[in-house]
């Protein structure tokens, strides 16, 4: 897959998900990392898009049987888990031992991430304080000094908001949006 190969290069593209268009960075390079956050005009961390259930389990720093339960309920939802990390990450994927992480619904974007060692990178593509764009040859022409590449949107069913997100912890769960 070229957008795979891009990724590696350190290099940004712009994908669909299941709820609105992103842009996503391979989460191990430094450079793309520098990229991701000169387009979005922010340090603060990033999503990070999960291959499958697995990974999403194997950056959890701890499961207790509550905690196994909500990942279960929430994972096959598309919505964003905030949970603590064991995983040495980037600061642009965590703060302070704790990173935003999702199994998007969208299977392009799941193979993507799987082709990248399992995690993406991601954001809505936008930048700051400006509307989200969409997937659209006019928006890959407006943003080529940014993407290398544009996936189109070939599942139909996108909400096109946000996901909600959720703070787990050993406590139990909390919905932030």
């Amino acid at each position: 897959m070229r957008a795979a190969k891009y990724l590696q290069q350190g290099r940004l593209l712009a994908h669909p998900t299941s709820t609105v268009a992103g842009i996503a960075a391979n989460p191990q390079s430094h450079i793309a990392i520098q990229r991701l956050r000169t387009f979005k005009q922010r340090q603060a961390p990033f999503l990070l898009l999960a291959a499958s259930k697995k990974v999403v389990f194997q950056q959890c720093r701890y499961i207790t049987r509550p905690l196994r339960a909500m990942l279960r309920q929430y994972l096959e939802t598309s919505v964003t888990l905030i949970l603590p990390t064991k995983a040495k990450l980037p600061s642009a994927c965590q703060k302070k031992g704790r990173t935003a992480i999702r199994l998007d619904a969208n299977h392009e974007t799941r193979r993507l991430a799987q082709q990248c060692d399992g995690l993406l990178l991601s954001s809505s593509l936008n930048r700051r304080g400006k509307s989200i764009l969409n997937l659209h040859p006019a928006t890959r022409m407006r943003l080529s000094r940014h993407i290398a590449c544009m996936l189109q949107q070939d599942e139909p069913h996108t909400s096109q908001q946000a996901s909600k997100i959720y703070a787990l912890s050993k406590h139990g769960i909390q919905q932030l949006r």
